[in-house]
């Protein structure tokens, strides 16, 4: 992602299970997606040079894996 501009984060679940992408660096928690079940959501980012981390923050989402990194250039 570029950093210091605006880009858009679209999540698409496929799923009938409910989940959403939250964001955060650190202990700061920059915000996440609505909580869906098939269906598409985006969220406006703007974010500086770093690594975040992403998460399902739906139950026990992110235990099992449903996470990942971010790395803003």
């Amino acid at each position: 992602a570029p950093a210091g501009t605006q880009f858009l984060l679209v999540f698409k679940n496929l799923s009938t299970q409910r989940h959403n992408v939250s964001l955060e660096q650190g202990e700061l928690e920059y915000g996440a997606t609505l909580t869906i079940g098939r269906a598409t959501t985006a969220t406006v980012f703007t974010l500086k040079r770093g690594t975040y981390h992403f998460y399902s923050s739906v139950g026990k989402d992110e235990p099992r894996g449903m996470s990942g990194t971010l790395i803003v250039k």
